[in-house]
Parts: C-alpha cells; structure tokens; sequence
C-alpha cells in the first residue's frame, strides 16, 4: 500500500499520474499532528494546604478558581485530575505568556501565570513547566 501513495488516478480514468515526493515527507520532532504545539504545565499550591482537593467540584473551588484563571490567559486543551496540592494542564504553547528574562522550552516557574493564579485563589501558586519522564512529571 505504501508504494501505491504516490500514485493517484486521473480524473478521465485512464491512467494515473505519480505524487511528488514532498508529499511524502514527514515532519521530525513536531507534536502538531492536526493538534496546536501543546504544553505541560503543573499549578502547584506552594504551602501544600491541600486546597485542590478539598470541595473540588464545587462551582467556587480553588481548583475552579484556579482553572478559570487560567482560560483567561492561555488556550487549554486538557486538565488532570488533581493531586492534593497540584494538577497538570496542557495549553498551547504559543498561548504562554513569558516575563523578561524567561525562555521557551525551559523547566522553570511561569511567573505572569503564577501571578495570576495565586490573586485568583488567594494561595500561593506557582506554574511550572513540566516534562513526562517514565512515569513521573518532572518540573521546577
């Protein structure tokens, strides 16, 4: 089948005509498989008071607080369940607002999002960059 790809059938039925190779190439080290450049970010209550999980699914939660922060500020694609003191969210990544001095692609704290989470709910947040290792979410 993967031989046949580059051929196509004309439109008279007669005959077929080959597909350029540029057709056929593929995209290396690209997470955009008809999905945006998406991002993990862990939102962790820095005094660990466990307010994530106490009445989370109340309208007013920290979490709902928390979440809603968020969709103001960047586009989210997806959220976890939570853990006592932090939950994963991936948002695009071109949706990330950077402070000075911060870069792209590093594990380190999002301040503008930590900011801004931490007026929302009244805690202190902090949103960090997070990268899948194994079986762990590594960040900060």
């Amino acid at each position: 089948m993967a031989d046949l790809y580059g051929q196509v059938v004309r439109g008279d039925g007669v005959g077929s005509y080959t597909v350029g190779a540029n057709t056929r190439k593929v995209i290396r080290n690209k997470f955009e498989y008809g999905t945006p450049d998406l991002r993990l970010l862990m939102i962790v209550d820095d005094a660990s008071t466990g307010s994530f999980t106490t009445g989370h699914a109340d309208s007013n939660s920290q979490l709902s607080k928390a979440v809603i922060a968020l969709q103001q500020r960047v586009e989210i694609y997806g959220v976890s369940n939570t853990d006592t003191d932090e939950f994963a969210v991936y948002v695009r990544r071109s949706s990330i607002p950077l402070a000075a001095g911060e870069e792209d692609g590093d594990l380190e704290e999002r301040t503008i999002l930590s900011a801004a989470l931490s007026a929302a709910t009244g805690l202190t947040i902090k949103v960090y960059d997070g990268e899948i290792d194994g079986e762990d979410i590594d960040y900060d």
